[in-house]
């Protein structure tokens, strides 16, 4: 009888799959559960549910005669985050606020301070008449300009930004690149050392189907605009497609952008 075991250790294989050694220990315990029937503590059932053909491909990982699961190909960034996706989900505190953010988020639903210059509630957004004309004359003007630009077509239209202060190359900025105004939330794929998010990391949107399905303006106008974007990964997902408020798919990726050399 095979001794299933992985030829790396855990942190190795970590570092081979971006960093994330919890996560890493994750998968890595679904695939051994699948393979010996051995339960761990913490097992994800969620992935375990995905099959060993999906798991061994996240992991980057073959599986030899002998049982050894040795390191090959790339690691699946997609998959990898749709399942951390899923995962979260499923078995975040049910107290943490990053709960409920994903919880909002799978039912394509914005969480948190609506973002100016909207309205709406319940992970809703709206898009009344003047911020329409705002955000449109914002991103007509960036489409040939520039952020400076920006702040001075917003300032001598009579717009204030969110602080209730005169538009600055910083505050057009921040505003112009915020995916929202293509209907997308914005979460980051990094992390940094201390844990938290790395903002100039990877970025993960989420396509807000429920929350706001026909914003202003679409992605391929914002990505054009932006085009700090290029130096970016972007990874777009669609939430869990729903009928009747019940849940009859999974979360899908929608696209990847790579970020550019």
């Amino acid at each position: 009888m095979n001794e299933y075991q992985f030829a790396e250790t855990e942190k190795a294989h970590a570092e081979r799959l971006g960093g994330n050694q919890h996560r890493t220990r994750q998968l890595r315990r679904a695939i051994l559960y699948i393979l010996t029937g051995y339960e761990y503590s913490e097992l994800v059932w969620y992935l375990v549910g995905m099959g060993l053909g999906k798991l061994l491909k996240m992991a980057a990982v073959s599986l030899e005669e002998d049982g050894r699961l040795i390191p090959h190909g790339k690691p699946s960034d997609k998959e990898f985050l749709v399942s951390v996706l899923g995962t979260n989900f499923a078995f975040a505190d049910p107290t943490a606020p990053q709960r409920k953010k994903l919880e909002m988020l799978s039912r394509g639903l914005f969480q948190g301070n609506i973002p100016y210059p909207y309205t709406g509630y319940d992970g809703a957004i709206l898009c009344p008449p003047e911020a329409l004309n705002m955000v449109m004359l914002a991103f007509s003007t960036l489409t040939l300009g520039s952020y400076t630009d920006v702040a001075s077509a917003l300032n001598r239209a009579g717009y204030k930004s969110a602080t209730k202060k005169s538009w600055s190359k910083d505050t057009a900025r921040s505003f112009c690149q915020n995916p929202v105004h293509a209907g997308y939330a914005v979460t980051y794929k990094d992390r940094r050392p201390d844990g938290s998010a790395d903002k100039r990391g990877g970025l993960i949107l989420t396509r807000l189907t429920e929350g706001f399905p026909e914003p202003p303006i679409s992605y391929e106008e914002w990505f054009a605009c932006n085009l700090v974007m290029r130096k970016r990964e972007i990874i777009m997902v669609v939430p869990s497609a729903r009928k009747d408020g019940v849940k009859v798919g999974a979360w899908t990726v929608q696209g990847s952008t790579a970020c550019y050399k």
